[in-house]
């Protein structure tokens, strides 16, 4: 799948509710036996439309964006309002030059990281033992990946930022009804959390 750089429509989200869906799957190991991947591990965020979009003009600019992302074909970011901000939050060390933005939460004794892949531009902060950041790296704003000029590995590195979710349509076709002379409503859309 590939990805658009561009944003749902701010104006249409408090339309849509948001639930949190969990997955299993099985794997295969390299010797052919079958393994349960964590169900923990696989958890999805889902946008339900919750009330209808009856306004012509708002209607009209789902329609534009649907057609823009051809359905379920591209991805494309959202701000979610309720999930968009970390702060001074443990990167994941990749190698001694890199790390990986990502989001902690904690369920009881459980530690669950969620990787941000779309950092919102000009919101980054990099910090290096608690010590701010002010150049020596750079950001790729698509994956979520902090490349330094230095070695890190010894470092204690942290991150506040503000992020889009990584979503895409879950249909290829949106249902629009008629209400009357040339009024309409669409009440059908579901968005889905792409797991990079």
């Amino acid at each position: 799948m590939s990805f658009l750089n561009i944003q749902f429509p701010q104006e249409l989200v408090s339309y849509f509710n948001k639930n949190i869906q969990y997955l299993t799957s099985v794997g295969k190991m390299q010797s052919g036996k079958e393994f349960r991947k964590s169900i923990l591990q696989n958890r999805v965020v889902v946008y339900n439309l919750f009330k209808s979009i009856k306004q012509s003009e708002k209607i009209s600019l789902l329609e534009d964006f649907f057609h823009t992302v051809n359905g379920r074909m591209y991805s494309f970011k959202m701000l979610d309002s309720t999930d968009f901000k970390i702060e001074n939050t443990q990167a994941k060390k990749l190698d001694s030059h890199t790390v990986q933005i990502q989001k902690i939460n904690q369920f009881q004794e459980l530690n669950k990281t969620t990787v941000i892949t779309k950092p919102k531009e000009d919101t980054v902060q990099v910090f290096k033992d608690n010590a701010l950041m002010l150049n020596g790296y750079t950001v790729n704003y698509q994956n979520g990946i902090i490349s330094f000029a230095d070695d890190i590995l010894q470092s204690n590195i942290t991150i506040t930022c503000e992020y889009f979710q990584h979503v895409r349509f879950n249909t290829d076709s949106i249902t629009f009804s008629m209400k009357g002379g040339s009024s309409f409503e669409v009440d059908n859309i579901e968005i889905i959390q792409v797991l990079d």
